[in-house]
């Protein structure tokens, strides 16, 4: 049985679009929030928690957004709501409905979760209004609006990287590019892990300090596909003197220490600084060593650091976890007990 529509003037002339009626009721509904319960139906959708504004901007009112915005661009969601999308975007974070009666309202809609104390910003991107979005970001005010973090302490950037595509990017990204959330995230583990092409324009900055950045923090990555794995060894492979000089200091340091390459005197020796295992998987007089040591490592992130007798994959950069130090490994088809020369 369909439900009774639930009138609001003020909100069904933003969701419709009634510029006229939302200008005459401006003064006394702006910055109002919705307190109905949720809906979904053919004629009608209802939103608790949210103003205005956000219903103009899911419907798509421009004329309504320009109007409201400067009056409620600080009103932030004051739950976590769910809104109902025609097509289905890839979610940005866990889609878990809250309650039972929402999920029964949707009744298989697509649907999109936003997070308690987002912005009007980052409810564009979170259901992918890009074109709104750019609109916004050209309006004055909004620096605040960019480093403001919801309720799961995503800011502007991190969303916005998780969200459209390089070219869009470049479009809109403020270029803070070393800016972290109170997670301790960076727009470079974000890139990483959700924008590969994005991550490929960060390495072509021209800016030796941010250079120096991303070579700090690159490998602290987890959790990235092959492909990515790959770059990041591309990006190391062409890096600067100062990477080389890295691993020339890594090598003589591994000559003089035991042939225990698990002892506490090497975890000292290599920590904090970016490794590869070429040297080892290249110099006979390590293998046996390599082999026992590499099994017994803490906290190996990647399952396919060793299978088939510690067979590695072609062209694959794995970043691991040594005890509490980080390796970036990079790697050829090799056996850690016998090197294959042609």
């Amino acid at each position: 049985k369909q439900k009774p529509l639930q009138k609001n003037e003020w909100f069904d002339s933003c969701c419709s679009g009634d510029i006229q009626k939302v200008e005459s009721l401006l003064q006394s509904s702006a910055q109002s929030y919705d307190s109905r319960k949720f809906l979904v139906t053919a004629d009608q959708t209802i939103i608790p928690d949210i103003t205005g504004l956000y219903y103009a901007v899911i419907f798509g009112h421009n004329p309504v957004i320009d109007v409201l915005f400067p009056l409620e661009m600080s009103c932030l969601t004051k739950s976590d709501v769910v809104i109902p999308v025609q097509k289905k975007l890839k979610p940005i974070e866990p889609q878990i409905l809250p309650s039972l009666a929402q999920k029964n309202a949707l009744n298989g809609r697509n649907f999109v979760l936003v997070p308690q104390n987002s912005s009007i910003l980052q409810f564009c991107v979170y259901l992918g209004k890009f074109s709104i979005l750019q609109r916004l970001l050209q309006k004055v005010n909004v620096t605040k609006l960019k480093k403001h973090q919801n309720s799961q302490l995503q800011t502007l950037n991190f969303l916005i990287i998780k969200r459209f595509g390089c070219q869009q990017l470049k479009q809109i990204f403020d270029y803070d590019f070393y800016s972290e959330n109170d997670l301790g995230e960076n727009i470079v583990q974000i890139a990483a892990v959700y924008n590969v092409e994005f991550l490929k324009y960060l390495m072509c900055v021209q800016n030796p300090d941010f250079q120096l950045y991303l070579k700090d923090k690159l490998p602290l990555v987890k959790n990235v596909d092959i492909k990515t794995q790959q770059l990041i060894y591309t990006f190391f492979k062409q890096g600067k003197i100062s990477q080389e000089k890295e691993e020339k200091n890594f090598q003589l340091e591994l000559r003089k220490s035991s042939s225990d390459l698990g002892n506490i005197q090497f975890q000292k020796q290599i920590k904090g600084t970016q490794v590869t295992t070429d040297f080892l998987l290249q110099n006979p007089s390590y293998e046996e060593s390599a082999k026992s040591k590499f099994k017994s490592f803490n906290n190996v992130e990647s399952s396919q650091f060793y299978q088939n007798e510690l067979m590695v994959e072609a062209n694959q950069v794995d970043v691991v976890q040594f005890g509490e130090q980080v390796l970036v490994q990079t790697t050829s088809a090799i056996h850690l007990s016998q090197t294959d020369e042609k």
